[in-house]
């Protein structure tokens, strides 16, 4: 839903799925992008392999898992239609997609991180 929310530029379809912070760092993101003439084009998007690998209780209770996945995931520019970062054809990645409680003591997304900040992890 997150990712889907993000490649139509509609953040409010993710809102019950993300804490508020990272749902605004989001809006900002596309704002920037929409501003810039620029759409991040996301399909064919694959959930490979995800499982757990922290469950930690520094910040606030968090489970951190790892996300393998594949897809075609590039920036386009509006007005000349050009790829201008990326490839549109499918690739794998690695994110770590850290949940914890709401408000409303609900499982939400909190952060993500890439593959190459995986050292940010709190154990």
């Amino acid at each position: 839903m997150v990712q889907n929310a993000w490649a139509d530029e509609n953040m409010a379809l993710a809102k019950d799925y993300m804490d508020k912070d990272l749902l605004e760092q989001f809006e900002s993101k596309i704002n920037r992008q929409k501003y810039c003439n620029r759409k991040n084009v996301m399909k064919n998007i694959k959930l490979l392999d995800a499982y757990p690998i922290s469950i930690s209780y520094i910040e606030d209770f968090q489970i951190w898992v790892y996300i393998k996945g594949k897809m075609i995931d590039y920036i386009l520019d509006l007005n000349s239609n050009e790829i201008v970062s990326g490839n549109n054809v499918s690739k794998s990645f690695v994110e770590y997609w850290c949940f914890s409680k709401n408000e409303n003591n609900q499982w939400v997304l909190s952060k993500i991180l890439q593959k190459n900040e995986y050292n940010k992890i709190l154990y």
